[in-house]
């Protein structure tokens, strides 16, 4: 996954290094702030409803082609 310690999480590999990471960020809002909006802006991008509902689609309908099965001329637009 294109994710990066400091910019997307915090890397602890010991309960003491989760607790300084913790406090670190803590005493940091702005930088705990840029990493939260850098963590939430990569799952939207990835794994958002409408993505996971397109790359569905696109399932579906290699799956379709595969068995024979027209899939329909029109997406099936999705609400929101």
């Amino acid at each position: 996954m294109p994710i990066a310690a400091g910019d997307h999480y915090s890397r602890a590999g010991t309960a003491g290094a989760f607790a300084e990471a913790t406090l670190q960020l803590l005493a940091t809002p702005a930088e705990a702030a840029e990493m939260a909006e850098n963590a939430y802006d990569f799952v939207l991008k990835r794994y958002s409803t409408r993505r996971v509902a397109r790359t569905f689609e696109d399932i579906c309908k290699r799956a379709a082609l595969a068995v024979g099965v027209i899939p329909p001329a029109e997406p099936v637009a999705m609400a929101g």
